[in-house]
Parts: C-alpha cells; sequence; structure tokens
C-alpha cells in the first residue's frame, strides 16, 4: 500500500522524540502504543525509527505475527539473532549473557528448564548491546511469543539501568499468546501509553484528497470519515477503492461511501486479486499462509510454480501494494512481508476452514523438504487437524524437544499437546503422556494434573504408576488442593517397591509439608514419630526429610532437631537438588529461626543456583525467603529488594509461590523503614485476594497487618488483628514466637490501651517461649518487649540483658537498634543521662546502618529530650557499611569491574555504582584503589 500521510501525530511524535533524547540522563522507559487495527500503531513506530535514525540511536527492531506466535523466543530472535551473528567472537554473549547462547543456536547442555538462567542472560545480552542510547520497537506485541514476553518481563523492572528506550505497539481485540503475564507487561507502573486517537474530520479530508489525487468535496470526505470512524488505514483502502472505481468524490456521491466504507480494505484487497492471473492468486495465498518473512522458494513450492514465474507474480503483488520484497542484490528474493497484517488477513480470510488445514498441511511438507527449522514445520501442524500425517507425532517431540533446548516450555508443549491427538498404541501414549506432563508443570499447572491423571489410567507397574501419582500429587498440591494432594502422595507411597528409600522419604517430606500450608492437616504429624527413628539416609529424599522433622520440631519452639536441618543444608547439595521443594523451604526457615547463619548463606547460594540452573519456580522461593533472611537480620533496603523481585515473579502465573510470603516480607521491610501508607496499600492489594474458609496460610500477612496497625496507631484494631493471625498461626501448628511478632505488637498495643496487666502477662509468656526456644534475636526480643510493658527500674535490667542476648552473635542488627533505645529510653527516664547518650548513639548508629527511620527518629528525639545534639552525617568507617555495601566493596577490592561485580552478585550495575558511592563516602576514600587497603576488614 502506498505510504500513509502522518496526520495528527506531532504531539505522539514529540514525547517519543523527547524520551530518546532523555536515555542518557534518565535511563530507560517502555511505550506501549495500544489502539485498533489500522489506527496507526505502526506508522508510529516506523516514524520513531526515522527519528531514531536523525539522533544517530541504533535500533533494535522486531514484529509480532498470527504464525509466528508458538515460535520459541521468537521475538527476541528477530532482535538481537543478526547482532550476534555479526559481532567479533560473539562479544554480546560474554559474561553472564552466554546463559542465553542456546536461544539463538537451540543447542545446550540440557533441555530442562533454565528460565532464570535464560533470562538473566538476555537482560544482559541487552545490556552488552546498549553500549548508548537504543531504541527497541516491536510492533504487534499481540503476537509475541509467551517466551519473548517473559524476556520483556524481566527486563520491565530493569529498564531504569538501561539507555534503553522500548516502543511496543499492541493491537486492542486480540487474544495474545499469554493475557495474563501480557497484561502485567502493559499495566506495570512507569509503562508511557500512547493511544492514537482517530482522524479528524480535516484530517480524513487531507489524507482522501492525497490518495485520490484530486479535490474532494468536504459532505465526500465527511462520510468518509464516517464509514471508517477516522481509521487512517482504513480511510486510505476507502479512497484507494473510491480511486480504483472511478467514483467523482462530489457531494452527491457521498452516500456511495457509506456502502464502500465496512469493508473498505477487504473492497480494495479483492478486486486487485480478481484481477490477477490464477498463479499470482496462488503466489499470494501461499504468502499469506506462510506468514511473515516467508522464503520465495517456500512460496513457490506451496503455489505449486516455479521460482521465475514466482518472481514476476511478487513484483505484481508489490507493484499493487499489497506485498513489501526484501531482496539481496539485484535479483535474489530474500523474503516476503505483507503490506500490513490486514491486508494478509484478508488474503488469508479468502480460503474455506478446509482450504487453509489443507495448505498448512502441504506448507509443513514443503518446508520439511526445504531443511526449514523444526519449530517452523511444527506451526503449520498446529493448525491441521490430526489423523492426517503419520510422521505428525516424531515431528512434534523433536519440535518440543527443540523448543526446550531455546527455552520456550510454553511451546514445547503445545506441540506435545497436538501429538497427544494423534492415534497410536497404549505404551506409545503413556511414554508421551508423561513426557508432556514434564513440560506442563511448568507451562499450566491444571493441564499437567489432566495429562497425569490420564498417564496414571494407562501406567502398567508399580514404578511407573508411584512415580506418575507422586508428580500428581506435587501438581494438585501446588494448585491449592490438598484432599486430593494428600490422597495422591499417600497412594504413591503405597506402590513404591520396598527398595525404593530414598523417594519413600521425599515423599514423607513432601506430605509433611502439607501441614503448613493445606487448611486441617495437622494430623499428618502423627507420621513424625515412626519418620523419626528411621534410620539416617544420606540421599536427596533423607536431607528432605530431615528438614521436614527439624521444621515442624521448630514450629512448636523444640530445639531438639534443629541439628537435622543443619546437616542436610550445610554442604549445599539440597540447594542444587531440590531447589523450589518446600521441604528446602522449611528448612531455611528452621535455620532462620534459630539465628543460624547457613540460612543467609543457604538462600544465596539458591538465588544464584537457580540463576544459573534452575527455574522461575525456583528463583521465587529462593529471593522470597533471602528477602526473609535479610529482613530478620536488618537488612531493610535488600529486603524489600528481593521481596519485590519474588512478588513479582509469583505475580506471573509461571510460579507456584503464595504472594502472600513474599508480601508480607514486603510489607515489613516498608514498615521498619517508615513506609507506612506504601506497606497498606501492599496488604490491601493482597488481602483482596485471599479467602478465609477455609482459612489461607496468610499468618505472615496478618502478623505484618498487626505491626501496621500498631505503627498507624491504631492499637484496638492491632489487638483485634493480633487474635486473628494467632488463631491462624495455630491452626497451622505455629507456636515459637521466633517465626512472628504478634505477641510483640500486641503488647505494645496493649499497653498503649492502658491494659497494662495483660500487656505484661503476655510479654511474660513470650519471653518464656523464647527461652524455650533458646534463639538469641527472639530472646532479645521478648526481653526488650517486657522492659518496655513492665517499665520501672525493671526496664533498665531487661534492657540491658536484652542488649546482651542480641549483642553476642548479632543475629539481628536492627533488633539490637531497638533494644539500644529501649535501654536509652529507660535510663533517660531514671535521670541516667551519660549511660543513655551512649546507648543512644549506639541505637542510632546501628538502625542508621539498617535504613530503620522510624528507629533513627526516635533515637535523635532521645537524645534531644535528654539535651544531646545527635550526629547529622551517618557513622562513617567499615562498621557502617551494610552488608550488601560490604560485598560490593569486598568484590570491588579484588579488581573486579562494576559489570563484573553485578554479574556475580545478579544486582544492575547502577546499583553497584550506588552501592560503591555509598562506601567511597563512608570510608572517606575517593578512588577504588583504595579499597584494597581495606580488605581484611570487608572480609
Amino acid at each position: 500500500m502506498d505510504d500513509l500521510p502522518v496526520l495528527e501525530r506531532a504531539a505522539d511524535l514529540d514525547r517519543l522524540r523527547a524520551l530518546l533524547m532523555e536515555l542518557t540522563e534518565y535511563g530507560g522507559r517502555i511505550v506501549v502504543i495500544e489502539g485498533a487495527a489500522g489506527i496507526g500503531k505502526t506508522r508510529l513506530i516506523e516514524e520513531t525509527e526515522g527519528i531514531a535514525k536523525q539522533l544517530s540511536v541504533p535500533v533494535l527492531r522486531a514484529s509480532g505475527s498470527e504464525m509466528e506466535s508458538k515460535f520459541p523466543f521468537g521475538i527476541v530472535r528477530q532482535l538481537f539473532e543478526l547482532h550476534v551473528a555479526a559481532a567479533k567472537d560473539c562479544d554480546l554473549l560474554t559474561g553472564a549473557a552466554a546463559a542465553a547462547a542456546h536461544v539463538f543456536t537451540g543447542r545446550a547442555e540440557t533441555s530442562g528448564q533454565r528460565e532464570a538462567a535464560t533470562l538473566h542472560g538476555l537482560f544482559w545480552l541487552t545490556a552488552n548491546h546498549c553500549t548508548g542510547p537504543t531504541l527497541m520497537v516491536i510492533d504487534d506485541l499481540q503476537w509475541c511469543d509467551a517466551a519473548s514476553l517473559r524476556y520483556l518481563a524481566y527486563l520491565l523492572p530493569r529498564l531504569r539501568e538501561l539507555p534503553l528506550l522500548v516502543v511496543v505497539s499492541f493491537r486492542t481485540g486480540e487474544q495474545p499468546e499469554d493475557g495474563l503475564l501480557l497484561s502485567r507487561i502493559l499495566t506495570s507502573p512507569g509503562v508511557l501509553d500512547i493511544h492514537p486517537a482517530p482522524l479528524s474530520e480535516a484530517a480524513s479530508h487531507s489524507l482522501m484528497e492525497a490518495v485520490i489525487g484530486a479535490e474532494v468535496a468536504p459532505a465526500f470526505s465527511a462520510a468518509g470519515h464516517a464509514a471508517t470512524a477516522g481509521n487512517p488505514l482504513l480511510l486510505h483502502a476507502l479512497a484507494r477503492a473510491v480511486a480504483m472505481n472511478g467514483v467523482p468524490p462530489t457531494a452527491a456521491n457521498s452516500e456511495r461511501v457509506a456502502s464502500l466504507g465496512p469493508q473498505a480494505l477487504s473492497r480494495w484487497v479483492a478486486p486487485r486479486l480478481a484481477q490477477m492471473q490464477q498463479t499470482t492468486r496462488q503466489v499470494a495465498e501461499a504468502a499469506a499462509v506462510l506468514g511473515p518473512g516467508a522464503q520465495l522458494d517456500a512460496v513457490a513450492a506451496l503455489a505449486g510454480t516455479d521460482i521465475l514465474v514466482a518472481t514476476e507474480a511478487t513484483s505484481e503483488l508489490s507493484r499493487v501494494g499489497l506485498l513489501k520484497v526484501d531482496t539481496f542484490g539485484e535479483f535474489t528474493v530474500r523474503s516476503l512481508t505483507f503490506t500490513h497484517a490486514l491486508v494478509q488477513a484478508a488474503i488469508y480470510g479468502t480460503l474455506s476452514d478446509r482450504e487453509r488445514a489443507e495448505a498448512h498441511g502441504r506448507a509443513a511438507g514443503v518446508l520439511t523438504r526445504l531443511g526449514a527449522d523444526v519449530d517452523r514445520i511444527a506451526a503449520h501442524v498446529l493448525k491441521t487437524p490430526p489423523g492426517g500425517d503419520p510422521h505428525a507425532v516424531p515431528l512434534m517431540q523433536r519440535a518440543s524437544k527443540a523448543a526446550l533446548l531455546r527455552g520456550s516450555p510454553e511451546t514445547a508443549y503445545a506441540y506435545l499437546r497436538r501429538a497427544l491427538n494423534e492415534n497410536m498404541p497404549r505404551a506409545q501414549r503413556l511414554a508421551l503422556l508423561r513426557e508432556a506432563a514434564g513440560v506442563a508443570v511448568h507451562v499450566d499447572l491444571n493441564e499437567a494434573a489432566l495429562v497425569l491423571e490420564e498417564a496414571r489410567a494407562h501406567a502398567d507397574d508399580s514404578t511407573a504408576l508411584a512415580d506418575i501419582t507422586a508428580q500428581l500429587g506435587a501438581a494438585y498440591g501446588f494448585l491449592r488442593e490438598p484432599d486430593r494432594a494428600c490422597d495422591a502422595l499417600q497412594e504413591a507411597l503405597s506402590c513404591l517397591p520396598d527398595d525404593s528409600e530414598d523417594e519413600r522419604r521425599r515423599l514423607e517430606a513432601t506430605l509433611l509439608v502439607a501441614v503448613f500450608v493445606a487448611p486441617g492437616r495437622l494430623s499428618l504429624r502423627e507420621r513424625l514419630g515412626g519418620l523419626r527413628s528411621l534410620p539416617a539416609h544420606d540421599s536427596t529424599g533423607g536431607r528432605m526429610l530431615d528438614c521436614m522433622i527439624a521444621s515442624h520440631a521448630m514450629a512448636v519452639g523444640s530445639p531438639q532437631e534443629k541439628h537435622r536441618a543443619h546437616q542436610a543444608l550445610a554442604d549445599g547439595q539440597l540447594v542444587q537438588e531440590a531447589n523450589g521443594e518446600g521441604s528446602l523451604v522449611c528448612g531455611w526457615i528452621s535455620l532462620l529461626a534459630a539465628d543460624d547463619p547457613l540460612g543467609l548463606v543457604s538462600t544465596e547460594e539458591a538465588v544464584k543456583h537457580a540463576h544459573r540452573q534452575g527455574s522461575l519456580r525456583a528463583l521465587a522461593p529462593a529471593y522470597c525467603f533471602r528477602s526473609l533472611a535479610l529482613l530478620w537480620s536488618g537488612q531493610l533496603a535488600e529486603a524489600e529488594s528481593d521481596a519485590r523481585t519474588a512478588l513479582g515473579l509469583s505475580e506471573t502465573g509461571r510460579v507456584d509461590m503464595d504472594p502472600a510470603f513474599a508480601g508480607a516480607y514486603l510489607a515489613q521491610a516498608l514498615i521498619e523503614q517508615g513506609r507506612l501508607a506504601e506497606a497498606e496499600s501492599v496488604l490491601l492489594e493482597l488481602s483482596m485476594s485471599m479467602n478465609n474458609d477455609p482459612p489461607q496460610p496468610c499468618y505472615y500477612l496478618l502478623d505484618a497487618r498487626t505491626r501496621l496497625l500498631r505503627e498507624q496507631g491504631q492499637h484496638l484494631a492491632a489487638v483485634r488483628t493480633a487474635g486473628e493471625a494467632s488463631r491462624i498461626w495455630s491452626f497451622y501448628g505455629f507456636s515459637n514466637p521466633a517465626l512472628a511478632s504478634w505477641r510483640t505488637d500486641t503488647s505494645l498495643s496493649l499497653l498503649a490501651l492502658n491494659r497494662t496487666a495483660e500487656a505484661q502477662e503476655l510479654a511474660r509468656q513470650e519471653l518464656e517461649l523464647a527461652v524455650g526456644w533458646g534463639a538469641p534475636r527472639a530472646h532479645g526480643r521478648a526481653l526488650r518487649t517486657l522492659a518496655q510493658v513492665v517499665g520501672g527500674r525493671d526496664a533498665i535490667a531487661l534492657a540491658h540483658e536484652s542488649v546482651d542476648v542480641l549483642g553476642k552473635d548479632a543475629p539481628s542488627r536492627l533488633e539490637l537498634a531497638k533494644s539500644y533505645l529501649a535501654l536509652g529510653s529507660a535510663l533517660q527516664e531514671h535521670g541516667r543521662r551519660a549511660e543513655a547518650q551512649d546507648a543512644l548513639m549506639q541505637a542510632l548508629d546501628h538502625a542508621d546502618v539498617c535504613g530503620a527511620l522510624p528507629v533513627v527518629r526516635a533515637s535523635k528525639a532521645e537524645l534531644r529530650a535528654a539535651g544531646f545534639r545527635p550526629r547529622r552525617t551517618r557513622a562513617t568507617g567499615p562498621d557502617a557499611l551494610t552488608p550488601g555495601e560490604r560485598r560490593v566493596a569486598g568484590i570491588a577490592a579484588s579488581g573486579a569491574t562494576n559489570r563484573e561485580i553485578a554479574q556475580e552478585l545478579f544486582i544492575a550495575p547502577k546499583t553497584v555504582e550506588v552501592h560503591l558511592s555509598n562506601v567511597f563516602r563512608k570510608l572517606g576514600i575517593s578512588r577504588r584503589e583504595q579499597l584494597a587497603g581495606y580488605a581484611m576488614q570487608l572480609d
């Protein structure tokens, strides 16, 4: 089609130009151009590319298409494939980006799920490419493949770290490949929206005169505007139809315009095809079936003609504005693309359903003979009815394996699902069902459960039945169907051969996880007696079971089994073999509740392992519970960052982790930083999705809500919410005070309500439980709480003891800061000003490093009340460094660059810059080389 004049888009283009010019200063953004088909989205993208060319900004470009929506990482490959191929020694895929090489080569060490490593690698590929301001454009995002959508979702929160402007177009009214993920991308905070408006009557008049090439009566153009609702593409097609049919654009012919309007594009395309020779029409239809980027040899073969005839046909189609032809040299045609997706749809629409199915079947055969990639062949098989091709099953299995190697389980499962529609022998079907189930669990758990149920019906030996039923139990567990999950797991246990000791322990461990997350499963604890007496078994299952035995003892505050979790996790093997499993998570919480440093070490290793080897399903809990470890140790900014990452992963629909956990930890981190409004927003959004009939495992959410209400001064509401928290914690079998602070918050709210006796009684109960558990963090907090509620001179002794307990092993710098504050306040109240000053300065220093602004403010207020002037600047020296700053500084001292540090720690380069800036300020240095002098203190 002829180029459309750019009308009434100046403001949008000015906005896009400004964003391109601001990339270096402000970092990346994403712009979504959204609207109906033909409204001018593609033209805005093309004009933005033109602006980028004027500014010497390189462009990465891709376009979605319905035919290619199943290609694994199809959009990503369009964006980067040529650049990767052209890069000297593939330097774009160096460092962390190497983990994404298989997306372009189709070769990987394993066909397992490496989504986390792949996405992280693609981020670094993007970062390596963006050496300066860069524009990325993606047209027709509604047809983007699911794997590429995951890349965009991963990139989105990290865009500010790159000088990259992402401009995408999205056609309303289409059914996207992954609607949930696409919706999350389109509605993410920071996304800028452009909604091209229909053309005005004046602009419509100008466009029609430009296309028709003659003066147009205002009444005629007004009729055209009304018939097309001001849609530029349809208006252009209407004007072309008017010109082709020789209709004079006069007022008298205005009524004729209305009859042409509704099907303007089809009415414009159909006559052109009708006037062409049959061979040319067949070439057009073949190109429409093969989709954008079709190669000429494939088009010729599908049309049943030779290359020379097909070349002539494409030239004619190009001449009349239907087709765009990309060529190498003067004669060699590279690929064919229609001038607009609607043009392709109009030609494709001329075929009947039967003709389309037959054409796609022939296309698969043509592409097979021409040696095309298996995913291109499989995309056509997907559009054919089953039973027509005896080679369909092995072909789709090959395509599935290729899709997994490229990192797209969604596509892999679609291929296997299509293969299952064919008829085959029982044994072959069982093998295919198990293969499909193994992929489906990473795509759609409901689908996985259905496939596993069918596989269970086909299983003919006990080992296979036990394995399938165990997978089914895990799937139902993730689907929050506890009855079916537990029944399946117990059935699997009954089917296991006697010598399957590792698998038996693994299944028992998985069953015990249900107590903590499935309503009404406390009776499963009756199994613990026999399980504790089992002989030691150094295997994955044995370690998982040890974690669960330890966690159930921890839940009720019994310290006798602490050693099991430590031994199970000490060498890191379980992280490598069971990353993401519920039993591993329970082992982490057992260690964290016991203030065992291995808890943070193990979660950090889990994050690294999930990035390098694991899946998003493993990465989400690793980030989530590292967030908890960081929160409890007082590393608030890092805890917030991890919780946000985990929450984002849990909301993608591909991670089977309850967002209530990450959301609660995020809210707690925000509360500790004094950001109460943000915390309230997080808790409100999560509580809207909770259903407490039966009670859901929202114990951490209620704990956070109690804390928020107390900080807001809503003490009566805090007490009521704490009562509900107590009920839910007990319902799921927890009584250990190290897990939750609801008793502390209730005691302090009761004190504020002048219910002192109740406050003291509850504080003493908490202290008794904490002493029984024996971990410093819970013990120190309980002592401090009791000091605050008893007051008087006893408060000084209790607060001193709290400081002593917390100061020995420093399990939580934040808790220590709070206890120093309580001690300083008690000392100040009794006139011991010098001692109070020392305690309050300690509170100020520790809280400042943690980023706990409420404690900082309270410490300063107490110092002023005591007649002292608190320092204005932050604490300095190595002890003032946060753990995150210390890690970055330690690696930098070894000579690593910012990019190398970022890749090693899985953080953004700008985060490294911020940490190093803080390090330089606190250490009083100005050059990187000076860090070497602090190397010993940074270990």
